[in-house]
């Protein structure tokens, strides 16, 4: 379908002279496509020619072409270049319209009025040999076109001659308009197209990977492959693959080489070879953005584009039109001799140098601009009385903010010129713009071909949930793949980041698929360290490609987000150009402790900055208006006077007079027709709930309940279980309804057949208002129903999400126990921060129920109050794992159960002793032990192990060595009764250590068996810990050789959890390479130690890598470095009163050779004299 003055093909078009569709005239059909017609329209009062797209027919009524024609419309409106057909009112035909009609015409059509192009298609051109000069000019302009659109997540999928039209030029850009972003060609077969599920386009112009339905490698090199074959047209008079049907044509696109380029016409000598590059088989050879594929048809060419009057141009166009279609002049805008530029969205990268190295990330990327800015567009058409249907579908404009958006452009800059990563966190109000101004940068980057994005969005508490695997679920194409499909790709892309160990795609695949009983290279993750560590180590392989934005969006619901980004920002393993950029509500970070903490260590590591988002000045809040919808001028200072600022303020206001149909046409713009008050906007609840409102004006005030289902199933939702939810409660289903959320822009659509809340304040406010208006039980019930099905499947995610709904739906009982059963998923995976919070939920709805309850009740309240000390303690919340523990046991006492009360003493013991209580903690555990002594623990193992090796090493303090020995050997059989590595694992390791400790080293035969014993257990840390152990007693037994490579393996295990756990191994590592007298290759050790140890405030510690860091200061003669670490390492023996020790001997007495090599005056600076002074026992240290 085009909106050009091409016929149709078939019966005679429809005349339906008179007919009004809005503000616009109807005339002619001109064009046919799969799912309607187009016609010629008129505005009447500004003299103005449209196009105007109906649905028409049988299939006007017909959900899946209204459903398509809505997509084309969302993905359209959200476009605004020069290159791309521009949109001016969308809407649909009511009865009135109908009456003067043709018949083809019904109620319910949606019809789009759009830009109308008056000369032809490009396919009237092809018929001519086109010079160079002409070519490139048109290629130039849809390169440029495409960057945009690509950027902004549309794809079109049907590039071809017919969808590119041409008409005027606006001030030097020529007519070349892309057309048909819709998808109406996977719909209905006609003559030219190929249709499927998932295989869609024209044969003649169709990638390969679209021939083969291999839609997870759509894309823009896609588009960019229909390009080359375009191209290819313009050039030699054919298309490069041809054909006598469909089947010749996919095969010659699949098998056969592209043909040597015959040009009709001269063409550079370097064409052909840029073009066999849009022309590969493999999108991945192909130019990785339009931006690129520009850059480089610039070096082919060796020159820069040439010129084309717009004398020329208009000559070419009046041609292609022909003779009874005569173009006015007036219809070429600027002077006739003015040349005219294909330069828009890529115009900063004019002044660049093309790039000329091969394979590397420099072909896939253009440097980034200095200059962000780009064009206005010359020519800004305001159609009186339009555009009310397309409001909520247009991208916001991106006013003021020049100073924000310069910091981002250059911390961006920064990040790709140093190949450093770098972090930005936006705070602000609700709606004052942070996460326009983020997805600007965004965006811009994309458009420019400078960087790729990843998007997270964080959801409220409550939504159990993974963002982050979800984001890079749908990044990568891995969704709907099975485990050991996804698991491939992950390697692929390790690999490519020249990753080569597959514990890091075996790891990632667990966090994105956590394993099941039964499937194969699963990875047990330990705790939120391993899980951050893996993350962050895998988005370094993923930017190794090239330079990567991570959008992370209302990080305020997501504060272990700041963990990975600390992560990435500071222990990276090699350089990589990742800029992450957060937003946040200001007013919800201020409230959170932990937010506060994690900032703090963010503030402290440097490469991180803070934006505030403020509320726009008047000025800039006045131009917003402006660009918002064509309002009377006394009607949008009005509005920009009320919002104060604040854009989504004004566009809420707006969209409830539009709802409401208070806004009525004059040719100065909409008036307000005033029979509401200004007290609406004084209510934020209204005033966030007025779409949902104005839903029910419409459709009902069922709808509005509809809609808060949708709400009480989460900000992210299933469209088919959003549908169940309402034919429970008895709400008539209408995907109309639906269509109306997606057009006004309240719900968008997220992937598949699911949806999500634009906006969460929509989402709030519509829980707000259930709750208060006493459907919240209703509601929660409903939902909790409609789960069921995916709880029976088992479905990730499943159990807590019905959990959720049960707490609220009056069944509490029923949610604990699913709060329990979730709980102890996410333990076993390691997700330790997630069991905390679920179980913290099922205490909240235990607390909802009787006093008076049963036995039953009471006991499930001991065993979760147990659970919830052994969750405090896995996180090492030790005083609040007691707190839990000794509740659990007087609940148990209660109770009178003695099993629940040895499990809950054997915990409040153990956290005794650890929190400083001896004598407390060993009665505590010798309580507990006399039980499981007893009478056993079968039904809970993990409390008699726990119970026996804390008594052991709160004795061990004591050298009470037979008691131990007797402990740790009962300890032993008890775990490995229970068959869980883990524990058998936990249980040897704490016998070998409390060995060494009482002065018997371990055999190597010993240490070797426990390390079998981690790698069954898949236990990263065990595994580190016991190579480090491996490491002491090859030492001991002289074998350095031995001890280094022992200690190389613990730092490699630890680097997989997390480096701030391998501090003590890369000490050691460095200390053996200074006995071997390698200085230089403990550097890297050290100087990583310090790193880590000063961000987590560990001063002995600390020392000994600050003293490691002196002795590589002194070996290379760096005087500054020497004096600064010197006094760094007295201020830390002073505050930790450290007297010495072997290892810090040796580190002084290396550092004394060294001065002396270089003089006295390195002593003097190194302070060594002052350090020796200080320590008095290093003399006597062994």
């Amino acid at each position: 379908m085009t909106t050009s003055e091409e016929p149709s093909s078939g019966s005679q078009p429809i005349t339906p002279s008179g007919v009004r569709l809005g503000k616009f005239q109807i005339f002619e059909q001109i064009g046919q496509g799969a799912m309607g017609e187009v016609y010629r329209g008129h505005h009447p009062e500004q003299g103005m020619e449209v196009a105007v797209k109906v649905i028409s027919g049988e299939q006007a009524g017909e959900q899946r072409y209204q459903r398509a024609f809505g997509h084309e419309v969302r993905s359209v409106a959200g476009l605004d270049h020069p290159g791309i057909v521009r949109l001016f009112d969308y809407g649909v035909i009511g009865e009135s319209d109908e009456a003067l009609a043709p018949r083809a015409f019904r109620p319910g059509s949606p019809y789009l009025v759009m830009e109308y192009a008056r000369a032809g298609t490009l396919a009237g051109l092809m018929d001519e040999a086109l010079p160079w000069a002409v070519i490139e000019l048109v290629v130039y302009a849809i390169l440029d076109a495409l960057a945009h659109s690509h950027a902004r997540g549309v794809v079109h999928r049907d590039i071809k001659p017919q969808n590119v039209l041409l008409d005027r030029g606006e001030e030097g850009w020529p007519g070349v308009l892309l057309t048909d972003f819709g998808l109406a060609y996977a719909l209905q077969p006609d003559e030219g197209a190929v249709q499927s599920k998932k295989v869609a386009g024209t044969p003649q112009y169709m990638a390969p990977e679209q021939l083969l339905g291999r839609w997870r490698d759509y894309g823009p090199a896609t588009d960019l492959y229909a390009l080359g074959c375009v191209i290819f047209e313009m050039v030699c008079g054919q298309v490069p693959f041809g054909g006598d049907n469909v089947m010749q044509i996919a095969r010659a696109h699949l098998d056969k080489p592209v043909p040597a380029l015959r040009p009709r016409s001269e063409v550079p000598e370097g064409v052909e070879g840029w073009l066999s590059r849009l022309l590969a088989k493999d999108p991945k050879q192909r130019w990785a953005s339009a931006a690129v594929a520009a850059r480089e048809l610039r070096r082919a060419v060796a020159r820069a584009p040439s010129a084309v009057s717009a004398r020329q141009w208009r000559t070419l166009l009046q041609a292609n039109v022909g003779s009874t279609h005569d173009m006015p002049r007036a219809e070429v805008r600027g002077p006739g001799s003015g040349q005219m530029s294909p330069f828009h969205a890529l115009m900063p990268l004019l002044n660049f140098e093309p790039v000329r190295t091969e394979g590397d990330v420099a072909e896939r990327y253009s440097p980034l601009p200095a200059n962000w800015e780009r064009p206005r567009r010359a020519s800004s058409v305001r159609v009186a009385g339009a555009g009310l249907g397309l409001f909520g579908l247009r991208r916001l404009p991106t006013v003021g903010r020049l100073e924000e958006r310069e910091q981002l452009w250059s911390t961006l800059r920064e990040v790709i010129g140093e190949r450093e990563p770098a972090a930005v966190m936006l705070t602000g109000a609700p709606g004052v713009g942070k996460d326009h101004l983020a997805e600007w940068l965004v965006e811009r980057a994309q458009e420019v071909g400078s960087a790729r994005a990843l998007r997270v969005r964080y959801r409220a508490d409550g939504e159990a949930s993974d963002a982050m695997g979800e984001a890079l679920m749908h990044h990568l194409s891995l969704e709907g793949l099975k485990r050991n499909e996804v698991m491939a790709r992950l390697e692929g892309i390790v690999r490519a980041g020249g990753g080569e160990d597959p514990y890091l795609w075996r790891a990632m695949t667990e966090l994105l698929l956590p394993s099941q009983p039964g499937d194969e290279g699963g990875v047990r993750m330990s705790g939120q360290a391993q899980r951050q560590r893996t993350l962050a180590d895998f988005l370094m392989r993923l930017a190794m490609a090239g330079p990567l934005i991570i959008r992370l969006q209302d990080v305020h619901h997501g504060v272990e987000a700041l963990g990975w980004v600390s992560l990435l920002l500071h222990q990276l393993q090699e350089p990589v150009p990742i800029l992450v950029v957060m937003s946040a509500r200001d007013d919800a970070m201020a409230l959170s402790e932990t937010h506060a903490h994690a900032m703090g260590e963010l503030r402290e590591g440097g490469a991180f900055l803070e934006l505030p988002v403020e509320a726009l000045s008047p000025a800039e809040t006045q131009h917003f208006v402006e660009e918002l919808l064509f309002l009377e001028p006394g009607l949008a200072r009005e509005v920009a006077e009320r919002c104060a600022g604040n854009p989504l303020v004004a566009t809420t206001l707006v969209a409830r007079w539009i709802e409401r149909e208070l806004l009525h046409p004059t040719l100065d713009g909409f008036r307000l027709e005033r029979d509401t008050g200004v007290s609406e906007l004084q209510d934020d609840e209204l005033l966030w709930l007025a779409p949902a409102l104005a839903l029910a004006d419409v459709y009902g005030e069922d709808r509005l309940f509809a809609l808060q289902l949708a709400a009480v199933l989460g900000a992210r939702f299933e469209l088919k279980d959003w549908r169940t939810a309402c034919e429970l409660a008895g709400i008539p289903w209408s995907m109309d309804v639906v269509e109306h959320l997606l057009v006004r822009r309240h719900l968008v659509e997220v992937g598949g057949d699911k949806l999500a809340f634009a906006q969460n304040l929509l989402k709030e406010a519509l829980l707000t208002h259930l709750r208060g208006s006493g459907g919240w039980q209703k509601a929660h019930a409903l939902c909790a129903q409609v789960l069921e099905p995916a709880v029976e499947r088992g479905e990730e995610g499943a159990l807590e999400r019905s959990a959720a709904m049960l707490k609220e739906g009056g069944e509490p009982e029923e949610a604990v126990r699913r709060y329990m059963e979730a709980s102890e998923l996410r333990r076993v995976r390691g997700e330790q921060h997630v069991n905390a919070y679920l179980l913290d939920q099922a205490w909240q709805a235990l607390e909802r129920m009787d006093a008076r309850d049963s036995e039953a009740i009471a006991r499930l309240r001991v065993e979760l109050a147990v659970a919830r000390a052994w969750a405090y303690n896995s996180l090492y919340y030790i005083a609040l794992a007691l707190e839990w523990a000794e509740r659990a046991e007087a609940l148990a006492l209660a109770l009178g159960d003695a099993a629940l009360v040895a499990q809950a003493r054997a915990m409040a013991g153990a956290c005794s002793v650890m929190g400083g209580q001896p004598e407390q903690g060993e009665r505590l555990l010798r309580q507990a032990l006399a039980h499981f002594r007893e009478y056993g623990s079968r039904e809970f193992p993990r409390a008699y192990v726990t119970c026996a090796t804390a008594l052991a090493r709160s004795l061990a303090r004591r050298s009470e060595w037979a008691e131990v020995s007797i402990l740790l050997e009962e300890a032993a059989v008890q775990a490995d009764a229970s068959g869980d590595m883990v524990m058998v694992a936990n249980a040897r390791y704490e016998t070998l250590i409390l060995c060494v400790r009482r002065g018997d080293v371990p055999s190597l035969a010993e240490v070797d068996e426990l390390i079998a014993i981690c790698e069954l257990a898949d236990q990263s840390m065990g595994l580190s810990e016991t190579y480090n152990l491996r490491a002491e007693v090859l030492r001991l037994q002289g074998d350095l050789e031995g001890a280094r490579a022992a200690l190389e393996r613990s730092v490699h295990y630890c680097s997989r959890v997390n480096v701030q756990n391998g501090t003590v191994a890369m000490m050691n590592l460095g200390l053996m390479l200074i006995v071997e007298d390698n200085i230089e290759g403990s550097r890297s050790y050290f100087e990583r130690a310090a790193v880590s140890l000063r961000r987590q405030r560990r001063p002995q510690l600390l020392l000994y890598a600050v003293l490691g860091c002196l002795v590589n200061a002194l070996n290379e003669r760096d005087r500054g470095r020497v004096q600064q670490l010197a006094e760094e390492a007295l201020r830390l023996i002073r505050d930790t009163q450290f007297y010495g020790d072997g290892d810090a001997r040796l580190l002084i007495e290396t550092a004394t050779a060294l001065a002396e090599d270089g003089g006295e005056q390195w002593g003097r600076w190194a302070r060594l004299k002052e350090l020796r002074e200080a320590m008095p026992h290093l003399l006597t240290a062994p």
